[in-house]
Parts: structure tokens; sequence; C-alpha cells
């Protein structure tokens, strides 16, 4: 079993899903978690194996989070593995988090592939692809993980990056010192601070326009509190640069509303956090887009309701976020049709 053969295979698996997906949904939005996915994964293998005529022992164990979690067997004894995935969510995104950097649990394969699948119905949907080649960065949970980007283009992952190999860091003994090696390297500081947070921390200012727009964006659609006067308006846009993204910076607020005002069409003399959010509003819209209406409310501290799904997420952000502004006329302009004429 070469490589190659393998992953014909495990693309073999992914699309027996996909078709399961259309048949019968309901087998797939019933893995309610992520053991109850590896199940459906395995027996979506047996069923493959026995119609290409291939010959394998599974290894699989439920509930061991060994990695990777299923292992086949070949006639030429060699080793291949699948780690799986899931997701309940009905979010666009796949990313996730991987396995430990330090391997404790790892097995010894010849090469890992993931499969992930979305398993939510109405939004079921799988993707594989070879575990390195998925790797977008290092990041913190209870220890320091790999994170998954199964959108990852050729030549961008992590490993790419540091001009190291996965198979480098696995069978190293000090896998942690390579990467903090690499960070240091770029002038960094490695750091493992919260769940989900990159490994190296950047300044803001230090950020591309299209990273600093993308971030700015997210805090504009999930933290509308920043249009209000209240003082701790950004403590949870720099929160979360901090915890998400290891992004600081040292004058957030200039970052929205550097230099008080600005003229905008008929409305006059504004505040300059309308230019900002003018800037930033295809950013904003792919943020909405990209949440579900669940989280949003979450984020916007309201409570949700299941009718709430197929709402207009945009409509409904910008009552939102006028709730927050100075109440029209405070200062000389209609906060909602401001949002409105730049928003629409």
């Amino acid at each position: 079993m070469t490589i190659d053969q393998f992953a014909a295979l495990v693309e073999d698996v992914r699309q027996f899903l996909e078709d399961l997906a259309h048949t019968n949904p309901a087998v797939i939005a019933a893995c309610k978690s992520g053991e109850d996915f590896e199940v459906c994964v395995r027996d979506a293998i047996e069923s493959i194996l026995v119609r290409k005529g291939i010959l394998a022992e599974i290894q699989y164990e439920q509930g061991s989070h060994t990695f990777p979690d299923i292992v086949l067997i070949f006639e030429d004894r060699k080793k291949y593995g699948i780690e799986v995935k899931s997701s309940s969510g009905t979010g666009r995104s796949w990313k996730i988090n991987g396995n430990s950097v330090l391997g404790s649990t790892r097995k010894d394969v010849i090469a890992t592939y993931i499969l992930f699948g979305k398993t939510a119905m109405g939004y079921q949907a799988f993707r594989c692809k070879r575990y390195e080649d998925c790797i977008v960065d290092v990041a913190v949970t209870h220890s320091p993980r790999y994170r998954i980007d199964m959108d990852l283009a050729p030549g961008t992952t992590f490993f790419d990056r540091a001009g190291l190999s996965y198979r480098q860091i696995s069978s190293s003994e000090k896998p942690i010192e390579l990467i903090t090696d690499y960070f240091r390297s770029q002038g960094q500081h490695a750091w493992w601070l919260a769940e989900s947070t990159p490994a190296a921390i950047r300044m803001f200012s230090a950020l591309t326009d299209e990273k600093k727009k993308t971030l700015l964006g997210y805090c504009f659609a999930h933290f509308p509190e920043v249009f209000s006067s209240d003082t701790t308006k950004f403590s949870r846009c720099a929160m979360w640069l901090v915890s998400e993204h290891s992004v600081v910076s040292s004058s957030l607020r200039d970052n929205f509303s550097a230099g008080g005002r600005f003229v905008y069409l008929e409305f006059g003399r504004i505040p300059r956090i309308f230019d900002t959010l003018n800037k930033c509003k295809a950013y904003v819209i792919r943020s909405l887009n990209e949440s579900t209406m669940e989280n949003l409310c979450e984020d916007w501290g309201i409570d949700y309701l299941p009718e709430f799904e197929g709402n207009d997420k945009l409509s409904a952000w910008i009552g939102i976020a006028n709730a927050y502004c100075y109440r029209d006329g405070d200062m000389g302009y209609n906060a909602g049709m401001v949002l409105e004429s730049i928003m629409r």
C-alpha cells in the first residue's frame, strides 16, 4: 500500500460519507459527538474495503483518544492512519484544533490523513487531506496543539513557514524547543496563553492592512459596543485579539477612531469610527456571514431564539449597533441612517 493508494482510499471513504449524506442524512446528523462520527467513519472504511476487495485490519478503540484515531494495517504490514474530526455546528469554517505537539498518544504510522465532517442537518460536508498539509499554526488549549485549517493552500502550512517538517517535530525529543526556536528566529516571543491562542505575540501595527481589516471587521460584527460611549467599550476586542490571535495594540482606540471626526455625505462631521467601519464593511459582512446566528446573539448579549435562524444578519446587526450609538440628535446625526448608508 503506497501513500498515493492510501490517499485514494481515504477519498473513497470521504465520497462514501458524501453519498450517505445525500441518501440518508439522518445517519450523519445522529453523530452528536466526535466519537459518534468516528464510529461512522470506521463503518464507512469497512464498507469501502469490502467494495474494493482490500484486506486490512482496522484498529480503532472508541474513546481511546489516541492519534491517529483509526489505524489501518494492510497485507504488506504497512500502517496508515486516519484522524477523524467533526463539527455539529452550522458555520463555514474548516478550522479546528489538532493533536498535541508533544504527541504522547501518537501511533507509529507511515502517514496520517484527516477526515473532517460537518454533521448538522442541511450543512453536511466532508473533506480529507494529509495531516501536515493542513497545519496552519501552533495553538494552545491545555497544552501546545496544532491548529488545523482544511482550506489551507499548498505551501502555506506552519511547517512551510518554519522550515521544519511534521516528521522532524514529531520524532524530536524536544518538539516545543524546535517551535520556540523558530519564533525566536522571527523576532517573536513564544508563549502559551489560552485556548486557540497562536504561539507568538504580534503588534497590531505590524500586521498587513488585510489582516488589520479582517480583525477589525470581526470586532465590529461581534462586539458592537465599540460604538458606545462606555469607557470599557474596547475591552472585549482587546481580550479577543490577545486570546485568539496573540495580537496586542498599544492604542486600540486609535485603530477604530483615530482623528476624532470626519465629514460623511449629508451627515456632516460624525465620529471617525464610522470611517473605519466604511473601510472595513466588506470584512464586517463576511464575519457576519461566517458566524451562526446563535454565536452572534451570544456575543451581542441577547437571548437566542430558534426563530432567529434565517433572519437577515446584517439588519439584525445594524439594529444592535444602532442601540449602542449616541442617541439620535445628541451629536447632530442619525446613527441608524449612517449605519444603513455605509453597510448597504
